[in-house]
């Protein structure tokens, strides 16, 4: 079968033509949640324990996900089970795992999530993975530079009662970077506060500003390690209905920009050429600011806080661990690297 795209994935699903085995991966977690909660609605007529499940690969006995597979649902003609953190299956549990959806019951639906970058796409394993997937299954990409998010935020805004023109939907996935969940929940906030049907610009600003300001305090508090005044800015932010990947991203996106430059540095590749490759455009800033702070950071420490920022992202979208507390922790560990 086919790597297809969104549009037809959501007419397969109108039209109840389901596969038995999905790999939903890209940068558009959104997405990928959106269509796995979409298949499991229109696929699953009662959705019980029986029925609907979620496993984390990373801490889940491989038997226990093949004897799920195996019972019959409940008053239903299919069931559904998602499984999460792909990108940690260990190698020894790999012939298992290959073996497992090769051989899916008719009645039951696998759906394979993978929000992370951060595999190893021309490994052996991965390629025998894919190859079999292409064999008997459905792959659909989720990219947000290839989704219209512009017309999203418009209808997201009128669903609030509100008007958002173009440029200003354009001005907020920028500022969201064309983050999906990012882009509705600060529209959300935005459409809360505006006493005009119209959505300004001012607003949207003012929306980027604050979370510009509380992340500087953030990092300002890293910097000269003060646990209390970082934890208490994620307090207050998560208490004002900051979206959690948001505080993530926004922190993340410095420490981005000071490895890219680092790594940059490192090949011998002039600034001129990353801001070409990485759409620094008009945001030259940026990469100035991360340059000079680049001089506080070896290869090694920045490369272990991108890692440390990878994990936490994917906790984030796959468990159900307090985002708080996830924050806290991921902070913690920044300080003492």
């Amino acid at each position: 079968m086919p790597k297809i795209n969104y549009k037809i994935l959501k007419s397969n699903i109108e039209s109840k033509n389901f596969s038995n085995l999905y790999y939903l991966f890209g940068n558009e977690n959104y997405l990928i949640n959106y269509y796995t909660k979409k298949i499991i609605k229109n696929s699953v007529d009662s959705e019980n324990g029986f029925n609907v499940a979620y496993f984390n690969i990373k801490e889940e006995n491989f038997k226990k996900i093949s004897d799920f597979l195996e019972i019959f649902p409940v008053n239903s003609s299919k069931k559904c089970i998602v499984l999460t953190n792909f990108e940690n299956i260990q190698k020894e549990n790999f012939d298992f795992f290959i073996k497992l959806i090769s051989d899916i019951p008719d009645f039951s639906i696998l759906i394979i999530q993978n929000y992370s970058k951060n595999i190893n796409e021309k490994s052996d394993n991965y390629k025998s993975f894919i190859a079999k997937v292409l064999e008997i299954g459905i792959i659909v990409e989720f990219l947000n530079k290839n989704l219209p998010v512009e017309k999203q935020a418009i209808v997201w805004a009128k669903s609030l009662g509100k008007t958002l023109s173009f440029q200003n939907a354009k001005l907020l996935s920028d500022i969201c970077q064309r983050d999906l969940n990012l882009i509705k929940n600060n529209l959300e906030k935005i459409c809360f506060s505006e006493n005009n049907n119209e959505i300004s610009e001012n607003k949207i600003k003012k929306i980027h500003k604050d979370i510009e300001y509380n992340v500087f305090e953030i990092d300002r508090a890293i910097e000269i390690k003060n646990y209390s005044l970082a934890f208490k800015i994620i307090k207050n932010l998560i208490l004002q209905k900051t979206e959690p990947i948001g505080i993530l991203s926004a922190i993340s996106s410095k420490f981005i920009d000071i490895y890219r430059i680092k790594c940059a540095k490192q090949q011998n590749i002039d600034v001129e050429k990353l801001i070409e490759t990485f759409d620094y455009k008009g945001k030259e800033f940026k990469i100035t600011k991360a340059e000079r702070k680049s001089q506080d950071f070896s290869i090694e420490k920045i490369g272990k806080i991108i890692e440390f920022l990878i994990d936490a992202d994917i906790l984030l979208k796959t468990t159900r661990i307090s985002s708080s507390l996830l924050l806290d922790e991921t902070i913690a560990k920044l300080i003492l690297c």
